[in-house]
């Protein structure tokens, strides 16, 4: 609308002329004074609105020339709602809780570094997670922080992380982090492998995404930058997918010593659902049983221990995907068997979609899980998940559990879901019936909402 009030105005200024014969020559004059400073007027109202358009925002102001968006990206996740269980249950109080909160920052540091016009690195960038909440607990600390260094002389097989990462074992690790999002149920299972240790990981694979590796080197010990021994953890997954919708993978690992003699250190940087590698015996008041009879705790290091898992996963995107794991988990003690521990850990998991029977079902989806781990052994027992240390101490030898949940995504970043599980506690021959009436009712349920982005 301005830039037409200007040119109406030349145009009037510009027929003047042949108007003055009619007019007086004071008149004319007037005349022609008012219209070119309205001119003026519109044309310095433009300029200003224009500069106005043209000049940074309070928020970009100081920020230089780099929008630090395109660079950096902000994520996270929370789940929240109703959770509750049975009497012995590891959620027995029936209460509202915020379950699980972490937040996520990548930042791209740089790309094409160039020596003598070859690649050493096609890019670099870095990656922290807050680890807030977790299992309905308040964590605050670090999960992720590492930096990333991606085509190593230009190479799809060499990247490097350095820092803190996820143990890259198994499939279940996917979800215990960054992809909290993307577990469909409202529990995790009781015997995935993960948990984030610090190191050196390697990684890479060919250009069609035929064949994956994954390498570490690690700390091997549960805490943050710890390590009583100096002793290593090494990891090497392996991952195949012939199919768009198959995936095979086998993981293995080998831990050098934990703890001393005089001191069990945190444990071992390895986890199975929610328990490590440690000492028969370390943070439990209870006595431990074998062979049906009572016996002295262990010693408080373990002197070196294996893990070996296969997974397969069949995924049909928005119709089913099907999880199948399978885990053996050795601990050895220096000098005696007495301790010694072989755990077996097992998943099997299927999810349905709803859009596989109607489209008006389409954003539910309904799941099933089985999952467990234990020594299998009613001779000798383990600690399967620290929360019931003050239950069982060393002398279950497995933890099942049995889980259905119904889910809705509402909206993308949204979904609401409810699950009730059944688990089932074994213990060993020779415990006293306290322990063993501990073991009954131990069934879980939850409602929840899950957001993330």
């Amino acid at each position: 609308m301005r830039r037409q009030g200007v040119w109406t105005l030349l145009a009037w200024v510009c027929a003047i002329p042949f108007v003055a014969g009619s007019a007086g020559a004071s008149a004319d004059d007037e005349r022609i004074a008012e219209l070119q400073r309205q001119v003026r007027e519109l044309q310095d109202a433009r300029a200003a609105d224009d500069a106005r358009r043209a000049a940074p925002s309070d928020s970009q102001a100081g920020a230089g020339t780099t929008d630090w968006t395109r660079y950096v990206r902000l994520g996270g996740s929370a789940n929240t709602g109703w959770y509750g269980g049975q009497a012995d249950s590891v959620a027995p109080d029936n209460t509202f809780q915020v379950r699980d909160a972490r937040f996520f920052v990548d930042a791209e540091l740089g790309e094409g570094l160039e020596v003598a016009g070859h690649t050493v690195i096609r890019n670099a960038g870095m990656s922290f997670e807050w680890n807030l909440v977790r299992i309905g607990m308040l964590f605050n600390n670090v999960g992720d922080l590492y930096v990333d260094l991606q085509g190593i002389a230009d190479s799809p097989w060499l990247n490097l992380q350095v820092g803190r990462f996820q143990l890259p074992v198994g499939e279940a690790y996917l979800r215990y982090s960054r992809g909290y999002w993307t577990n469909p149920f409202v529990s995790n299972p009781v015997a995935g492998a993960w948990w984030w240790d610090e190191g050196v990981k390697l990684y890479g694979g060919d250009e069609r995404g035929l064949f994956t590796y994954i390498a570490s080197i690690t700390e091997n010990e549960t805490g943050f930058n710890s390590s009583v021994s100096a002793q290593k953890q090494y990891t090497l997954k392996l991952i195949a997918d012939p199919k768009p919708w198959l995936r095979l993978s086998g993981s293995f690992v080998y831990a050098g010593r934990i703890g001393s003699t005089s001191d069990p250190g945190s444990g071992g940087g390895l986890w199975i659902g929610e328990t490590w590698a440690r000492g028969i015996g370390v943070s439990s008041t209870l006595p431990v049983y074998q062979d049906g009879a009572l016996i002295a705790n262990g010693p408080t290091d373990v002197d070196r221990s294996w893990f070996g898992g296969v997974d397969a996963i069949v995924d049909l995107e928005d119709r089913a995907r099907l999880w199948l794991s399978y885990g053996a988990w050795r601990m050895d003690q220096s000098g005696s068997s007495t301790y010694d521990r072989l755990v077996h850990s097992w998943i099997a998991e299927l999810v349905v979609q709803g859009a596989l029977l109607t489209s008006a079902l389409d954003g539910f989806y309904l799941g099933g899980r089985a999952s467990g781990i234990g020594t299998y052994d009613p001779d000798r027992g383990y600690s399967l998940d620290f929360r019931t240390l003050d239950q069982y101490g060393y002398n279950t030898s497995s933890l099942q559990q049995y889980s259905v949940v119904l889910g809705w995504w509402p909206i993308e970043y949204v979904v609401i879901r409810g699950e009730y599980s059944h688990n089932r506690v074994k213990t060993v021959r020779g415990v006293p019936a306290s322990i063993e009436q501990a073991a009954q009712d131990v069934d879980t349920w939850g409602v929840e909402v899950a957001v993330h982005f």
